[in-house]
């Protein structure tokens, strides 16, 4: 009896260390970063005019998820040096033990494998490259700028938004005017989204010897500048959409109402620079961006 009972325990552990190595392997992946690339991708590909009767778009997203998890398991692994140090990434999986290096590294390595070959059998070659040039983008220079420039948000907003065109190119290869629009107003939409966010952290990213804005201007003036400026760039940007639109007034109205509140809450950030106006604006951030996506794709 005994034999058994040590049987069961040895087994009932194996699965909860399993069930723990599989949890930071989603850790690893990225899973909300991931379900917003998704969203971006199915995003690019309906505003293209194509998605009703093809299938190239969800293969677009099952190619585009496995990669973009390769890239987030490469930007845990080059910096897990600097995740250490910061309490809000501290106990991620690398830094906090729960896998090695060259585990992450495998894992990057299959993901990115098996991602581009999904690609390059499905979708159009145009669309496997713009995937690609994310992958280096996103992994690599984004990740490697970050303790070097303050300019590492400007370069990251590129392969925040690119998924957008792996979308829209999916199927011919072509990218429309309507897809490029979305992927302007992702680009722009970055910007108060991580100004926020760099506030919120500043402590964090100043430990871990990122440079971010407001680590090199603490008093948070030059991020809210920023927030306002490109929440303002955003409205226009967002309209530009209107000659290609069946339904322009819905739309127009969805547009102004969604940007002005983006833009007050960028100007009360910059007024009243605190975690609780960098909360409320990270939040408004996360409400216009879906919003405003979906009212454009409604109104084609």
């Amino acid at each position: 009896m005994l034999e058994n009972q040590a049987l069961e325990m040895s087994s009932n552990e194996s699965t909860v260390v399993r069930h723990r190595r599989l949890s930071s392997y989603m850790q690893i992946a990225k899973p909300r970063i991931s379900s917003m690339v998704l969203f971006t991708v199915w995003a690019g590909s309906v505003a293209s005019g194509w998605a009703a009767n093809h299938w190239e778009w969800l293969h677009a997203m099952i190619g585009t998820l496995l990669v973009a998890a390769s890239g987030s398991a490469v930007n845990q692994y080059l910096e897990r040096y600097s995740d250490y140090f910061m309490k809000r990434t501290s106990q991620r999986p690398l830094p906090g033990g729960k896998l090695s290096a060259p585990e992450v590294v495998a894992f990057a390595g299959v993901s990115l494998g098996v991602g581009v070959a999904y690609l390059l059998a499905n979708v159009h070659p145009v669309a496997t490259g713009i995937c690609m040039a994310t992958w280096v983008l996103y992994a690599y220079v984004y990740t490697l700028s970050k303790p070097l420039t303050v300019w590492n948000t400007f370069i990251g907003a590129f392969p925040g938004a690119m998924p957008v065109l792996v979308g829209a190119a999916a199927y011919d290869g072509q990218i429309g005017p309507l897809s490029w629009v979305l992927f302007l107003i992702l680009f722009w939409w970055q910007f108060p989204h991580f100004m926020a966010i760099a506030w919120k952290y500043r402590q964090d990213y100043r430990e871990g010897g990122l440079k971010m804005i407001t680590v090199t201007d603490g008093t948070g003036r030059s991020a809210g500048w920023v927030a306002v400026a490109v929440s303002g760039v955003i409205i226009p940007t967002s309209l530009g959409a209107l000659p290609w639109l069946a339904n322009p007034v819905p739309y127009v109205f969805v547009a102004l109402v969604l940007g002005g509140m983006y833009f007050w809450y960028s100007w009360k950030f910059l007024v009243d620079r605190t975690d609780r106006t960098a909360r409320s604006l990270l939040l408004a951030s996360l409400v216009y961006l879906p919003l405003q996506m979906i009212a454009l794709l409604i109104c084609m």
